[in-house]
């Protein structure tokens, strides 16, 4: 074909089955970028940063931090996107392959993709069928069922190409074997069998999750030119199913997930909801808090801040601060009103000596525990007629002076001097200050000690049969 150079791009030519095109044109370009008149740039592409199973299809993907994250069957994925570094580790006729990297923090039935093998040492020809056939994505295996083979102190346990060496670890849950459950530093014995140095009290199947080592599995075996096992350097790339609650997004094509970042977090959109990353190894949560549920509130003594002869309204939320250090708080509950109301003595006696009128209240039903403790009087009635008459102001309060539970109280008035008879009697309506127990429900989207609770409160209102101001302050 015939090749002409182009000193100085001048436009496409764009009519149809032309014969010659004017010169500094082309009729077709190609991977081409045009940021300044008569000059072609040429299209830097795409990098290819991950593979998936070829089963999947990606309803969305987006960066955040170092990795790249995909929602696809309805399932969040975690990509990383810089290669890891790793020790590869491949057996004779064996399809088996065992890479090592400590602390890989891979999960049962993660996965690799783009797992990479250098061809330049001698050791890499033992990898050349799995070179091209490890290009494609591998599913992770990190829990295995191996043998106790011996028991006894130290533990030997059998596992076929286990893949690990001295040091590595594993970690072995509740089991029949006797061995308490823990994390082990292993040591090698040989390719198919290693030791921990913990007491078993028999033999038969374990199961152990490897700390330091997984898996995965080629279809061909490796070059079988080789006598024995071979290890070399390796890389890759992996990706792990982000745990979340339920994600349900329509099918590709009808619905999109749609993402975008605020104070540091990566929020994306479900059919179930906003959810949120706040860290790119941590887990989805839903955006938001749950709203305060119900609230019951109780009056408790007569020594708390609540105000005598009123109503006090109460909410409660919940919150959490994030990965970020971002404080999330949710809707308030409902509010629940304490009703502070009054007591009505019928038998009251006053002794009064000199300008100090000692009152008396016999009332079986009093809420008060220990002299200290405060007496709001709402209405004084006097029984009998005093010279000069005694009033008591409204809402005066007043101070225990001593105090018989379950049966009656004293406080003290100033009278004037001369006052007379002593003692008289009166009648009185009281009230008191309580504190208040506060009884709320959790939700269950609360489910570790790193959420929070605050409680709110209003000033008490007029009396105790007017409603609060919704004048909440944060209270604990």
């Amino acid at each position: 074909m015939k090749q002409n150079t182009i000193e100085k791009f001048t436009g496409l030519a764009i009519q149809p089955n032309s014969l010659t095109v004017p010169p500094g044109r082309l009729e077709r370009a190609e991977n081409a970028v045009i940021n300044q008149d008569f000059i072609i740039n040429k299209c830097r592409g795409e990098n290819l940063l991950a593979q998936f199973q070829n089963t999947q299809s990606l309803n969305r993907t987006w960066e955040y931090g170092t990795s790249l994250f995909a929602i696809s069957q309805n399932t969040l994925y975690r990509v990383v996107t810089a290669p890891v570094f790793a020790t590869v580790q491949c057996y004779l006729n064996s399809t088996n392959v065992g890479v090592r990297r400590n602390a890989h923090g891979l999960r049962n039935n993660d996965y690799i993709s783009q797992f990479s093998i250098p061809t330049s040492d001698a050791v890499a020809k033992a990898f050349d069928h799995l070179t091209a056939d490890l290009y494609g994505v591998r599913q992770v295996q990190t829990t295995f069922v191996a043998s106790v083979s011996t028991s006894g102190t130290p533990t030997i346990i059998d596992f076929t190409e286990h893949g690990m060496i001295t040091g590595n670890t594993i970690t072995i849950a509740t089991n029949a074997r006797g061995i308490t459950p823990g994390t082990y530093a292993i040591t090698r014995i040989t390719d198919d069998q290693f030791s921990i140095a913990t007491a078993s009290t028999s033999t038969g199947a374990v199961t152990y999750e490897a700390k330091d080592a997984f898996r995965i599995t080629s279809t061909n075996p490796a070059n079988a030119s080789i006598l024995a096992s071979a290890t070399n350097a390796a890389s890759y790339l992996y990706y792990s199913v982000v745990p979340s609650p339920a994600i349900d997004v329509t099918a590709n094509g009808i619905g999109v997930s749609r993402q975008f970042a605020a104070q540091g977090n990566s929020y994306f959109t479900t059919d179930n909801g906003i959810y949120k990353l706040e860290r790119e190894d941590l887990p989805a949560l839903e955006a938001g808090m749950p709203p305060g549920l119900d609230v019951q509130i109780a009056s408790v003594g007569a020594a708390g801040p609540i105000k005598a002869n009123s109503q006090t309204a109460y909410r409660i939320v919940f919150g959490r601060k994030d990965a970020q250090g971002n404080l999330v708080i949710g809707a308030p509950s409902q509010q629940a009103i304490l009703y502070n109301s009054t007591r009505i003595s019928a038998s009251m006696s006053v002794t009064i000596v000199g300008t100090t009128a000692t009152m008396t209240v016999v009332d079986s039903g009093h809420p008060f525990t220990t002299a200290g403790e405060f007496v709001t009087i709402v209405q004084y009635t006097p029984v009998t007629t005093t010279t000069p008459p005694i009033t008591v102001a409204p809402n005066s309060q007043f101070a225990t002076v001593s105090v018989t539970p379950g049966v009656s109280f004293t406080f003290a008035y100033t009278v004037p001097a001369g006052t007379t008879p002593s003692p008289f009697l009166a009648t009185i309506e009281y009230s008191w200050n309580p504190s208040a127990t506060v009884t709320a429900s959790i939700p269950n989207e609360v489910a570790s000690t790193e959420y929070l609770y605050q409680v709110y409160r209003t000033s008490g209102s007029v009396s105790a049969t007017s409603e609060p101001f919704d004048d909440f302050r944060l209270v604990a």
